[in-house]
């Protein structure tokens, strides 16, 4: 009998090395160059970019490293690679360097994290909202004068990210300078910022040694014992090329005769790109033939630790030898420590060029041995993802498709869909359809980045898939997800088929919650409110019973404001709270603060906006500000207006308002549109409450034209009400009537929930203003029996004084059972209303 599933571990992989932040450490035979450290100082005050363009070897890291001790500025450092091709990446990496120039940047990790995901389709709105808010939070953080320094561009070739730098430059504050070191130009607008006088540009004729800094370098720094003819030569020979000078340096060092050196330097190609061929050669083939087979070995590894090198090689003196090959500046650059994650090993890298020359080497003369080297480094380095790359290059795609079916769920985790969408494509198209679990993973990617027809087509292959091989375990993960994905697309009847399918198999508790609740979701935008109440409670009957914490932050996420609408709220909120003090862990920071997010909306329905507000401030203060945007992120951000908005601090509310708005409008947010016009729905409430009328106009314009594609059936009746709060302000009573009928109708259907409104309240008033009290009455007095009977007096302040204060009165002058109850609100309101 099939058991239910666990969970697998949070797998941690990082997004990235912190190494890349370290600029390569200086290297104590390194020639100073004041020449060119003099106009680096001039641009840090007149300059928004420096760009250093030379070919591979001129020398432009070596400077900026070297420069970085005399410059009067805070640096931060990127050494880029090809792995930073992807936006969300490379945004990822100029956080944490911005970080040494602005601490406290990273919190706007989240926020642009979502930018990405939600704006797919629109990839200049994706990058220019991504650098704004970078930019927006450098000025607020006021920085102190810095460099920024992006080593190795010419490795990136998307054009996304180009379009990033260029906008980056565009915006940069005045006290931060952009340096880039690239082989080649980038496409920026360069010509632009020449004529503005804003570009330093350090070329390849700068770069080269002059014969002065030759001499200094060969005979000075690095002791050899030339002759100034065989300087002179070597100079000419390489027109200055610093690579071409230390390797010809290297290489002149055992030649004992001034003949064998000359003979040397005579072969020497023209131009650099030859040289660099030649010297790659002559350095490998004049090598002992143990440090010869320990370069071609290790030239696999992105980064070299005597410890990977000894296993790899089974050389027991890789420490030595990579310590001898630095020294004598055979490509190797020695990259910082960093004993803040453990590594306190030496450890090195390749020049690019030059471990690709060696497995070139090795592709052409041992590809069998190249498979077996990649082999073995799949099984003795640390980072999973190296590890799955090793895998994929030694073509051992079973391995490999396993590794990544073993971390795919922590990457899932972390919010990492992007990195392992990249990894599953590195498998050949016919291992990726062979897996199931493969085109689950995939399907959940797909889902994460809101493209629910490609998650819900790879989803139903991976669940018909499971099913023929008998696995009802994963079968039904792939239907819990399936089911998420399809009510997401607005098909809700199928999604609920797949739901009740699901909830046949075995399911982990964490599942099954997350598929009641999902349902919960669906049914109550289908007008099934009652069956969505049953899934609910169902859903948190199970957490209380089986005390999984993998449950109870399923369900974290799934109880939401809206949700809170079904009757018994108060208490189901009390439930939650109980069981997050009984299960979470006291280092589950969003755990609490989801269940402070949810009391929240308890003290606001309980008519304690003071209370409220101290709740979400307490749930703000348990998220730190390097936490992912996440929904309770949301839920904070959309209580704290509603909060100043019924306390009348309108100037607050704006502030709140502006920022709710970055992260979720259509040009800049990080949900889709048919979740953004709920939050646009409670936004137009707070300018109905606030009085502000034409700013009601301009949300209700934008809420219209997003209605066409919505595929939820509630946000016609937000927009409805919309509609007709603006019938009401411009004295068209029956066309308010008649428009907030319907939308009544449609809320007793559909149980829409508080925090949106209710449209009965504005109806019964469109009626006494129509002269109409008995109509009137009889609309407003079921919903006051279900406020008096669910404690919830504080939706009547969220209808806003104007309307709720005549509906009070007419029950007071009717005298019948709701007289008391309006007498009392009205006493609270009737203050405030005079103000």
């Amino acid at each position: 009998m099939n058991q239910p599933a666990q969970l697998p571990p949070n797998t941690a992989v990082p997004w990235f090395p912190r190494t890349k932040l370290q600029p390569p450490r200086p290297r104590g035979d390194l020639l100073a160059r004041p020449r060119l450290v003099a106009p680096l100082r001039y641009a840090l005050q007149h300059a928004r970019l420096i760009l250093i363009t030379a070919p591979a070897g001129a020398g432009k890291t070596t400077l900026l490293t070297t420069a970085l001790a005399e410059l009067p500025r805070t640096s931060a450092w990127v050494s880029l690679d090809t792995d930073d091709n992807d936006l969300a990446r490379f945004l990822s990496v100029l956080l944490a360097a911005l970080e040494q120039l602005a601490p406290g940047i990273r919190a706007t990790a989240g926020i642009i994290a979502h930018i990405l995901e939600e704006h797919q389709s629109d990839q200049t709105t994706q990058v220019r909202q991504a650098i704004s808010s970078i930019i927006n939070t450098l000025l607020e953080l006021s920085p102190t004068p810095g460099l920024l320094i992006l080593d190795d561009l010419h490795v990136i070739h998307e054009p996304l990210i180009h379009k990033a730098i260029e906008y980056l430059i565009e915006q940069l504050p005045m006290h931060l300078t952009l340096a880039i070191a690239t082989r080649h130009d980038p496409p920026l607008p360069l010509a632009r910022l020449r004529a503005r006088r804003e570009l330093l540009e350090l070329r390849l004729a700068e770069l080269r040694f002059t014969t002065e800094e030759t001499v200094a370098l060969l005979t000075g720094c690095l002791g050899l014992p030339l002759s100034a003819t065989e300087v002179t030569t070597l100079h000419q020979r390489t027109e200055g090329w610093a690579a071409g000078l230390s390797l010809l340096a290297d290489s002149l060092t055992p030649l004992e005769s001034p003949e064998q050196r000359i003979r040397l330097l005579s072969h020497l190609a023209q131009t650099e790109r030859y040289l660099f061929d030649y010297l790659a050669e002559e350095v490998l083939n004049q090598q002992d033939s143990l440090t010869r087979s320990f370069l071609l070995e290790t030239a696999i590894l992105s980064e070299l630790t005597p410890q990977i090198c000894q296993s790899l090689t089974g050389r027991s003196d890789a420490s030595m030898i990579l310590e001898h090959l630095y020294r004598r500046n055979l490509f190797l650059i020695k990259i910082q420590s960093d004993p803040a994650i453990g590594n306190d090993q030496a450890t090195y890298r390749y020049h690019d060029l030059f471990r690709a020359f060696l497995q070139e080497h090795m592709r052409r003369g041992d590809p069998a041995l190249l498979r077996e080297l990649h082999r073995r480094a799949a099984g003795i380095v640390g980072d999973p993802l190296r590890a799955i790359d090793h895998l994929c290059h030694a073509e051992l795609w079973d391995a490999a498709a396993d590794q990544i079916e073993s971390i795919g769920d922590g990457l899932l985790a972390r919010g990492a869909h992007h990195i392992l969408q990249s990894t599953i494509d590195m498998l050949p198209e016919s291992m990726r359809a062979a897996r199931p679990r493969l085109r689950y993973l995939l399907g959940i990617c797909a889902w994460q980045r809101w493209d629910s027809g490609t998650a819900i087509r790879l989803l139903e292959y991976a669940a018909n898939d499971f099913a023929r091989l008998g696995d009802t375990i994963r079968q039904g993960e792939a239907l819990v997800f399936l089911s998420t994905a399809l009510g997401h697309a607005g098909s809700l009847a199928r999604a609920r088929e797949t739901a009740e399918q699901a909830l046949f198999l075995p399911l982990h508790p964490a599942r099954r919650v997350q598929l009641l609740a999902s349902r919960a979701w669906q049914n109550l935008v289908g007008g099934e409110w009652p069956q969505a109440a049953a899934d609910l409670d169902e859903a948190m009957a199970i957490v209380e019973r089986t005390h999984d914490t993998h449950a109870c932050s399923a369900l974290t996420v799934a109880l939401r404001g809206s949700l809170i609408s079904l009757p018994g709220a108060i208490e189901r909120i009390a439930r939650f709270s109980r069981l997050i003090v009984k299960l979470a862990p006291p280092n589950n920071r969003e755990l609490y603060a989801a269940a402070a997010a949810m009391r929240a909306w308890a003290a606001i329905w309980l008519d304690n906006w003071e209370i409220a507000e101290a709740e979400t401030q307490s749930a703000l203060d348990l998220l730190s500000p390097t936490d992912p945007f996440s929904i309770i992120h949301a839920e904070i951000f959309l209580q704290q207006p509603v909060c100043a908005a019924l306390s009348g601090q309108t100037a607050q509310a704006d502030t709140y308002i502006a920022r709710l708005l970055a992260a979720l409008e259509p040009q800049g947010g990080m949900l889709r549109t048919e979740r953004l016009l709920s939050f646009l729905h409670m936004i137009a409430r707070i300018r109905w409450l606030q009085g502000r009328y034409e700013d009601l106009r301009a949300i209700y314009a934008r809420m219209t034209a997003a209605l066409p594609s919505s595929v939820w059936p509630s946000d016609a009746v937000l927009c409805r009400e919309i509609g007709a709060l603006l019938h009401l302000v411009d004295g068209r009573g029956q066309a308010a009537i008649a428009d907030l009928t319907i939308a009544a109708e449609d809320q007793t259907r559909l149980m829409v929930a508080p925090i949106l409104g209710d449209p009965r309240l504005h109806l019964a008033y469109a009626y006494l203003q129509a002269n109409m009290p008995e109509q009137a009455a009889a609309i407003a007095r079921p919903v006051l029996t279900a406020i008096r009977r669910e404690g919830m007096p504080g939706r009547l302040r969220w209808q806003g004084s104007a309307i709720v204060i005549p509906i009070l009165r007419l029950f007071v002058e009717d005298g019948g059972s709701h007289a008391e109850f309006a007498a009392t609100t009205l006493a609270r309101l009737e203050p405030e209303m005079n103000k």
